[in-house]
């Protein structure tokens, strides 16, 4: 039995996903951040039988890009990393750390024939991505993004680059007719 803080995830949720409805908000705050790795398998393989059984190939084909999109853009210089799947890195031993940043740049690599040399914090705030500009400079990085929603005045730290969501943007989520 998975027991979680609902009232936190609802709280914390409607803060870090501040675009999204109050239920996806807590639904994203509790996997992402309340359910340990194990406990959050469990819970999406749940759903996902008892919601989308035997549509696992068609949601593939319509949510995921496949290798030749994925090397269209590597072509283009727009394929950057963003971990390889997708923790909060920050929050994991130095060991994994470097593993997550290696082996996705090095399958993305493979992929694109390009060396990769961008990253994007899973999560991208400041305590997911703190104290990772050594290991991405080692692995051949040579800036990444978090979710701070600034401009870039001056680029003190090229490993904490600023950006902007495209629900910030004209037509986003956020903007107003």
């Amino acid at each position: 039995e998975i027991v979680v803080d609902f009232k936190l995830a609802q709280e914390k949720g409607i803060i870090h996903y501040k675009y999204d409805t109050i239920e996806a908000a807590t639904l994203k705050y509790l996997l992402n951040f309340l359910l340990s790795k194990e406990n959050q398998e469990q819970f999406i393989s749940t759903l996902f039988e008892q919601y989308f059984s035997g549509e696992e190939e068609k949601l593939h084909n319509e949510l995921y890009m496949n290798e030749d999109q994925i090397y269209e853009l590597g072509q283009l210089d727009y394929i950057g990393s963003h971990g390889y799947d997708h923790d909060p890195i920050a929050l994991k031993n130095e060991k994994e750390q470097e593993i997550q940043i290696e082996k996705s740049c090095k399958v993305l690599s493979k992929v694109t024939g390009n060396e990769i040399y961008s990253f994007s914090y899973p999560y991208g705030s400041f305590n997911s991505c703190n104290g990772l500009a050594t290991k991405l400079s080692s692995a051949g990085i040579k800036f990444a993004f978090t979710m701070e929603r600034a401009l870039n005045n001056k680029i003190e730290n090229p490993y904490y680059l600023s950006r902007f969501d495209n629900n910030d943007m004209p037509l986003g989520k956020a903007y107003k007719h």
